[in-house]
């Protein structure tokens, strides 16, 4: 194996830690110890970034996903793989936007697009992303998400990426959930759920269907309201990170206390917490 397989082994470790599967353990262990000596900078920094994204998808442990990055960042920040560094100034932004440090987490990100420039709009388009629902967090009316997600789209516009199409359209639907207008978000909440679908992509599915619950919860439609958070709740229990499962029960506990069953949302509440 060259350098360049090995950069390609990395990518797909990435997609077994990104879909929670547990082989990517013994898969990103194995691919340091037996070609440690095809290990080049741009596949450090690669492995590296792997490292953080099992404490954040694994375990939801923000704290040690940007200790991880910052340590890659310290001995790689200078590097010329654009790519990279921009990777872990990212994860660093979100993981701080993840514990309310919402100042930090905009200060990285907006470091992440310096250093990717022109160098893959995929990555600029993914930057964005994490800036709009960092702004979400912080200000969730804020008209910045959608102009953040608009120029996003822009930048694929053009490639059939359609998951990561589908995930920004989402994003827009969270705003304008956030404004309560119910019904544009839920056109859009739609039109991502079925790129999903189409694409059998749990993880998003997941999450649409949790945002098309709330949004039916506001409009006091109980019947889809429940629909949709308990196959939220299906998927989560499945392929969901921790953070997602306990957002999950939290909603099903919103939705008990809706229709007043107070045994059953302080069941919930209790499973979110945990």
């Amino acid at each position: 194996m060259n350098a360049e397989q090995l950069l390609k082994q990395v990518a797909l470790n990435r997609d077994l830690i990104t879909r929670l599967n547990k082989d990517a353990f013994e898969h990103l262990d194995t691919l340091q110890k037996d070609y440690a000596h095809v290990i080049d900078e741009e596949s450090a920094i690669s492995i590296e970034l792997n490292k953080s994204l099992i404490q954040l998808c694994f375990h939801a442990n923000y704290t040690a996903a940007i200790d991880c990055s910052l340590a890659a960042l310290e001995k790689y920040g200078h590097s010329t793989c654009y790519k990279g560094v921009a990777l872990h100034l990212k994860m660093v932004g979100m993981c701080h936007a993840h514990i309310g440090e919402f100042d930090l987490a905009v200060r990285y990100l907006l470091e992440a697009l310096d250093t990717i420039g022109s160098h893959s709009p995929v990555i600029r388009a993914d930057i964005l992303h994490v800036l709009a629902w960092t702004e979400d967090f912080k200000s969730p009316e804020s008209i910045k998400i959608v102009h953040y997600l608009t120029e996003a789209l822009e930048l694929i516009r053009d490639t059939d990426d359609d998951v990561r199409k589908a995930n920004f359209i989402m994003g827009i639907g969270n705003y304008y959930n956030n404004i309560n207008d119910c019904e544009k978000a839920l056109e859009n909440f739609k039109q991502a759920a079925e790129t999903f679908e189409n694409k059998y992509r749990l993880a998003g599915m997941g999450n649409c269907y949790s945002n098309m619950g709330s949004c039916y919860l506001k409009l006091n439609d109980i019947a889809n309201a429940q629909h949709y958070l308990q196959k939220s709740l299906e998927l989560r229990l499945k392929f969901g990170s921790p953070d997602e499962l306990g957002i999950a029960y939290y909603n099903m506990a919103v939705l008990s206390f809706a229709t007043k069953d107070l045994p059953l949302c302080e069941d919930y509440l209790y499973k979110a917490l945990k």
